[in-house]
């Protein structure tokens, strides 16, 4: 009995970290790209030849740190980083901190 409650313990802990984990750490990363600071948890995968938008993937999200023509205006620029889960719960909706200013 005791035997069967540690291992529901174990199986519950695990899951529960499965499915907090890549929010926890996309919003580290998040945190840090906002900051100016490189993620920590997402690796480097690409960089768009759109100004310089950079594409980390992460464990369940990707991460872009925004650097990009505005539509139509080669002065204007969007930066800033936006966070996309990809997990099939969704805890934390996808988010992202852009402005658009001058390039």
């Amino acid at each position: 009995m005791v035997v069967k409650r540690i291992v529901v313990c174990l199986l519950g802990a695990l899951l529960g970290g499965a499915i907090f984990l890549p929010f926890l750490f996309g919003e580290i990363d998040f945190w840090r790209l906002s900051n100016h600071e490189e993620p920590i948890f997402a690796r480097f995968r690409a960089a768009a030849a759109d100004g310089g938008t950079m594409w980390y993937e992460g464990f369940g999200y990707d991460l872009f740190n925004m650097y990009a023509f505005v539509d139509g205006q080669i002065s204007k620029c969007t930066v800033g980083p936006a966070i996309h889960y990809s997990t099939p719960i969704h805890i934390v909706s996808d988010h992202q901190n852009v402005k658009i200013q001058d390039c």
